[in-house]
């Protein structure tokens, strides 16, 4: 905590002793390197020492000389297991204190020799790197600091002994001390208000996860965190702030945090490029970034470092290569947030690009190591940030839209439940008044039969056929009432154990030609059935069957137990030996109001049939036309135990 203290304490007091408007303008101005004035160091040159083996007094002879190569700009020899030592000349513009910077801050193993004035031809050994607590550096500060007194502005030799793991990359800066704390401060508020950014992204999106439970926000949330990590690590700020006594965790902190952030990123950036399980070569590279750098995690630690951070940065340039590439797709799609999501891509490659260059020893430029990462990284998750944001908002106003339809599908279907109420409430009461004087017709028929006590033909004949008009029209009746009640939404199948043989007889004798069916059926057969609505599937199947079939011809009505997929159930089938059912009509037989164009003059509303297939479904059993020469033949099939 003291060193987080110590920090915060630095930030603030730089922000209180300027201007806010200066502030601003030194941030900008150090970003873009041309606050600081430091001085070069001159005559750049390295030896290489492959067994490491070489001493100050090797490589300070004069035949030692001749193997130093000259070397222009930064030192950059990538990542390698030799040893370096760097030759250069430092001159003061005025005599005092004046501190050699060495950058980047993750480098392992640096040893300073300043020649002794007194004595010519030795030399101060002093220590710096990231294996050293951070109480043993010269200067507390994020990089390496070794502090010079120069009493002359003369050209100085000093050598530089460079033994590291990670790359081998070196920027030499000669400061003057009052300079140096003045960068340093800039350097630090830039810093803070970097990482004020990130937590502030963290923090707010965060809140926004716990609030709407999206589980995007919480990857997000992960990949900002481990970015943090890693970026913390770069700048040296765990040795400084967070393990100052402990080099051996900072030292592997950098390398962890690269694997981390490596495999928490892809899970987030599958989910924001769209790629799913239907896509499998695609799923299979992000489910490698997920799986493969935690498995390096051991070699990172090991004396394989260097292979693999080698493999890691060329499985990260390769996700973001592909990551633009599906961004682009999307923003080709026209979705909005394409936009962002590609440019956030194309920041993340860019960075990262030139990130590599420089690890790699392929360019050394030290604003690409120090600050183009940073800036990109920072651009990325901004970029991310709106197109999450902007996704969240059209999935909302989606969902908004798709709760108006249902909003306007159920008003809809309310009006139809309240019109289809209305259509049962005005059937009932017309049946109502339909049936009361039909009743009243049947039953005066009736007594008119009683007093034709001459028996006359003609007159019975007449009272014959109105009572079948009679007959026909309460059947029809009774078959609007039936369908109506099937319809209901509200109806449910009452199951009661029934005797479908008894039933099957009885209904049987209540026809109107009773004497023409020929009824097979056990004596007993019972299984958990709604009586009433059995009772109507029958009724219409032998119905249909007397009317559709010549009047001297019978009907066979057979009930039976059947299995059907290993379910236990019943079998009724009735066959009559009529003309059939025409062969464009068999699609349709089961649907409401559907005649044939073969019927004639024989009545009926063409909903027999249909609440044969409503009533058998509602049991969860079928019915079926089995075709068949000279007739038709109707199975209904009925799940259920057989009691």
């Amino acid at each position: 905590m003291t060193g987080v203290s110590h920090l915060l304490s630095r930030i603030s007091g730089f922000f209180r002793s300027r201007h806010p408007w200066a502030v601003w303008l030194a941030l900008a101005l150090v970003w873009q390197g041309a606050i600081a004035n430091p001085l070069p160091v001159g005559d750049l040159a390295v030896l290489v020492d492959p067994s490491g083996t070489e001493t100050i007094d090797s490589v300070t002879s004069a035949l030692a000389s001749l193997r130093f190569t000259p070397v222009r700009g930064a030192f950059n020899a990538g990542y390698t297991r030799n040893v370096h030592w760097l030759r250069f000349t430092v001159r003061a513009s005025s005599p005092g204190d004046w501190w050699l910077e060495v950058q980047p801050p993750f480098l392992d193993d640096l040893r300073l020799y300043e020649p002794v004035a007194e004595a010519p031809g030795s030399f101060n050994e002093r220590r710096g790197g990231d294996r050293l607590p951070f109480s043993a550096r010269e200067e507390p500060h994020r990089s390496f600091v070794f502090k010079l007194q120069m009493d002359d502005t003369l050209p100085h030799t000093l050598y530089l002994r460079l033994q590291t793991t990670s790359s081998s990359l070196v920027f030499l800066k000669l400061w003057n001390a009052g300079e140096f704390h003045g960068a340093a401060n800039l350097e630090y508020g830039g810093l803070g208000i970097y990482y004020g950014i990130l937590i502030f992204v963290l923090l707010f999106n965060l809140v926004l996860w716990a609030w709407l439970r999206e589980e995007l926000y919480a990857w997000f949330c992960l990949h900002v965190a481990t970015s943090m990590l890693l970026t913390i690590a770069a700048n040296g700020l765990v040795s400084q702030y967070i393990f100052p006594e402990h080099p051996a965790i900072a030292n592997a902190w950098l390398g962890v945090a690269f694997a981390i952030t490596l495999s928490a990123g892809a899970p987030f950036y599958r989910r924001m490029l769209k790629v799913e399980r239907d896509q499998p070569w695609l799923f299979r590279l992000y489910r490698i970034q997920v799986i493969l750098p935690l498995a390096l995690l051991p070699v990172l630690l090991s004396d394989y470092y260097i292979e693999a951070a080698r493999a890691m940065i060329s499985l990260l340039l390769l996700m973001l290569i592909l990551g633009l590439w599906l961004a682009l797709r999307i923003w080709r799609e026209g979705r909005r947030e394409g936009v962002f999501i590609a440019a956030g891509n194309a920041l993340a490659l860019f960075g990262t690009l030139g990130m590599a260059v420089s690890l790699l020893g392929l360019y050394t430029n030290d604003f690409f190591m120090f600050h183009l990462r940073q800036i990109s990284g920072l651009g990325n998750i901004i970029a991310m940030n709106f197109a999450l944001a902007m996704r969240f908002r059209e999935l909302r106003a989606a969902e908004f839209q798709a709760l108006i339809r249902v909003q306007a599908s159920e008003a809809i279907a309310e009006q139809a439940r309240a019109a289809h109420r209305e259509q049962g409430e005005f059937i009932a009461m017309l049946s109502h008044e339909l049936k009361t004087p039909l009743a009243v017709v049947d039953v005066a028929v009736q007594a008119l039969e009683r007093l034709n006590r001459a028996n006359d033909t003609e007159v019975s004949r007449r009272h014959g056929r109105i009572r079948r008009t009679v007959g026909r029209v309460n059947n029809l009746v009774e078959q609007f009432l039936a369908k109506e009640r099937i319809d209901d939404e509200g109806l449910t199948i009452r199951r009661a154990p029934t005797d479908v043989a008894a039933l099957l007889r009885r209904v049987a004798e209540e026809s109107a030609d009773a004497q023409r069916l020929r009824v097979t059926a056990p004596a007993v057969l019972t299984i958990a059935a709604d009586p009433a609505l059995l009772g109507v599937v029958v009724a219409n199947l032998i119905d249909n069957a007397l009317k559709y079939s010549p009047p001297e011809t019978t009907v066979g009505v057979s009930l039976a137990p059947c299995g059907e997929s290993a379910r236990k159930g019943i079998e009724i089938v009735v066959a009559d030996h009529g003309g059939g059912i025409p062969e464009a009509l068999r699609e349709r037989l089961f649907d409401r109001y559907v005649r044939g164009d073969n019927v004639g003059n024989i009545g009926g509303a063409g909903l027999g049939m249909y609440l044969v297939r409503r009533i058998a479904e509602m049991h969860g059993g079928t019915v079926e036309l089995i075709n068949r020469d000279g007739g038709a033949e109707f199975r209904v099939w009925l799940p259920g135990e057989i009691s």
